[in-house]
């Protein structure tokens, strides 16, 4: 027995079973939330991802034939979104050679409801490396008992102040020293 004295069912069973149901379905230029995209507070309210991912698609969409790629999205859910067909507004804002920045906005009548800022980059071998990124075998494990490179100990610390107990100065001796 399953779940609350249900039969359990195979993952196939189950996925067979499950409606293949449209969280937003087109009607022209808008689009129409269905039940699926009901959150948990108010029967008649959307969750944030359903409208996240809304705007999501858009800006997928928008970029597809760029030569571009979505790299980073930014979300501002400004009030609930109700069941009912909503609208979408998009506008370039920067427009460069090698990044672009897109936002699209969710719109209820004239009522902004949210907004996605998509910064898209150029795809292939022209795309930016990894700023963050670190080389392979930079820094030795932690097993292996050694600092990490930049690493100082402090040994000896001494505060001097001055005439004006707020001011402190900190001089430190030994300060290359190793652990050992």
């Amino acid at each position: 027995m399953g779940f609350a004295g249900r039969p359990q069912q195979s993952a196939n069973d189950s996925l067979a079973e499950t409606p293949t149901t449209a969280i937003f379905k087109p009607e022209g230029p808008l689009f129409r939330a269905t039940e699926q995209a009901g959150g948990p507070w108010s029967p008649d309210m959307l969750q944030g991802s359903a409208t996240t991912a809304l705007m999501t698609r858009e800006a997928e969409r928008l970029t597809k034939a760029s030569g571009f790629a979505v790299r980073r999205l930014t979300f501002d859910l400004r009030r609930p979104a109700g069941l009912r067909a909503l609208g979408l507004a998009s506008e370039l804002l920067r427009d460069g050679r090698k990044a672009k920045t897109l936002q699209v906005r969710l719109m209820d009548g004239e009522t902004e409801i949210g907004r996605c800022t998509a910064l898209l980059t150029v795809q292939g071998a022209e795309s930016p490396v990894d700023p963050f990124a670190k080389a392979a075998g930079a820094d030795a494990p932690p097993e292996s008992g050694t600092p990490p490179p930049g690493f100082a100990q402090i040994v000896d610390m001494r505060e001097w102040t001055f005439i004006n107990p707020e001011i402190s100065l900190y001089f430190f001796g030994s300060l290359w020293a190793t652990g050992s």
